[in-house]
């Protein structure tokens, strides 16, 4: 088996309901290393609610997740985090309080070392270089010095990126990071994906099928908790259901 052909994400059998509302429904899911998926459906189809229970932030009814052979099912968050799988949010999870730097070096220390929030330890040459190489990578690295809230909505999503790709994880998940974004930003986050990719597989919820288009090498449809398609947007764009459960709502 080539690298590129290695499982770094799977589930089996995923269930999960709130009475009796069934949000995850046996989801089978599997991503290779290196890949770039994009998961898309209606509003309510259950995609940020996957995305919890990938992440160790939602436990599960039943089923099996794995990060490449290793179970994680009962597994926190933090300990899948250390396994490789890492994670950004629709609205920024950062520290407003810090500056941009700090919020990058924190993110770092976090896979590497159990240490306090509040532990001043001294910077060291490899933490620097891997926090700079982050902030260059998402386009950041004027706003090193800044405090991370004084920032946009598009430039506290940027820190959170760099905060993701800085742990160097098998697996990213991404939870609609064009979101409140310009076209400009959007195809720059788009250029982000393409080249850190060679690094780790990428996993997005997202709406706009023009992003999608351009970043994605397959697609997987979620519908009422149900993983209903899986294939490129080609494959996709035509098929008569996948245009019956959106309505119109999104045009792919």
């Amino acid at each position: 088996m080539s690298n590129n052909d290695r499982v770094v994400l799977s589930t089996h059998d995923l269930r999960k309901a709130f009475g009796g509302l069934v949000v995850a429904n046996g989801i089978n899911f599997s991503v290779k290393h290196h890949e770039v998926r994009c998961i898309i459906g209606p509003n309510g189809a259950g995609k940020t609610t996957f995305f919890n229970m990938l992440s160790g932030l939602l436990p599960l009814d039943s089923g099996e997740v794995r990060i490449e052979d290793v179970n994680v099912t009962h597994m926190p968050a933090y300990r899948r985090q250390k396994l490789g799988l890492n994670r950004t949010f629709q609205a920024p999870h950062i520290f407003p309080e810090m500056s941009v730097f700090e919020n990058v070096l924190l993110a770092y220390r976090s896979r590497f070392r159990e240490t306090s929030l509040l532990t001043k330890l001294k910077v060291k040459l490899e933490e620097k270089d891997a926090v700079e190489q982050a902030l260059l990578n998402t386009h950041i690295q004027q706003y090193s010095g800044r405090e991370a809230g004084s920032l946009s909505h598009g430039e506290k999503k940027r820190v959170e990126m760099a905060m993701g790709i800085v742990q160097r994880p098998k697996v990213l998940l991404m939870d609609e990071p064009t979101a409140g974004m310009t076209v400009r930003e959007t195809q720059e986050i788009a250029e982000l994906i393409k080249e850190i990719r060679k690094d780790m597989a990428i996993v997005i919820v997202e709406h706009d099928m023009e992003f999608v288009r351009e970043i994605a090498d397959k697609i997987t449809v979620l519908y009422r908790g149900d993983l209903v398609r899986e294939g490129s947007l080609e494959e996709l764009e035509n098929d008569s259901f996948i245009q019956e459960i959106y309505l119109g709502s999104v045009e792919i």
